[in-house]
């Protein structure tokens, strides 16, 4: 639940419910509802990968250049699209007010981040982070299973950070404390 997305498949799992992303309150009780038939919650991301080489999961919301990674190792793992459909989430890069060193330096790196080269490196293997530059192709994996245009990332589901991060805290106390196995 502290990943974003834990959080974000809490979310999707709550409007499924009725919920939203104000209101997580059906999540919580569907995820309790399922608790019986779960022999562990993984406390991380990382934690979540092992149990897949380990061979002891069977089905975890994970994304999927984390999925490519142990499928490149050879583990048989596959990422799929539920049929309600996929949230995504972005990353974005920012500038601090009064930066301690020069703006023009983080600047640039963050130009560097979304030139060409760089988002076509990182879309390739060891990493599998589909660009945001649409002058770096989308191939391989990502073009199978998540885009082959850039007009295709429309039809993910873009959840509300802004409205989430309210009560995000509150929700990963929570989880922490009443889903356990």
């Amino acid at each position: 639940m502290s990943s974003t997305l834990g959080t974000g498949w809490m979310v999707e799992i709550a409007k499924m419910h009725g919920g939203s992303e104000t209101d997580l309150e059906p999540a919580f009780k569907a995820v309790k509802e399922l608790l019986p038939n779960v022999a562990a919650i993984a406390p991380n991301l990382g934690a979540l990968g092992t149990l897949f080489q380990q061979g002891e999961i069977d089905i975890a919301p994970h994304n999927l250049s984390s999925i490519a990674l142990l499928q490149s190792k050879g583990v048989d793992v596959d990422w799929v699209i539920p049929k309600e459909g996929s949230y995504a989430f972005g990353a974005s890069m920012h500038v601090v007010k009064n930066p301690v060193s020069s703006a023009e330096l983080a600047t640039a790196y963050i130009d560097a981040a979304l030139s060409t080269e760089v988002q076509t490196a990182m879309a390739s293997e060891p990493y599998f982070i589909a660009p945001v530059n649409k002058n770096a192709p989308l191939t391989g994996i990502l073009a199978e299973k998540i885009a082959k245009t850039f007009d295709d990332y429309e039809k993910y589901i873009y959840q509300d950070w802004e409205t989430i991060s309210k009560q995000r805290s509150e929700w990963i106390e929570r989880f922490n404390k009443e889903v356990t196995v």
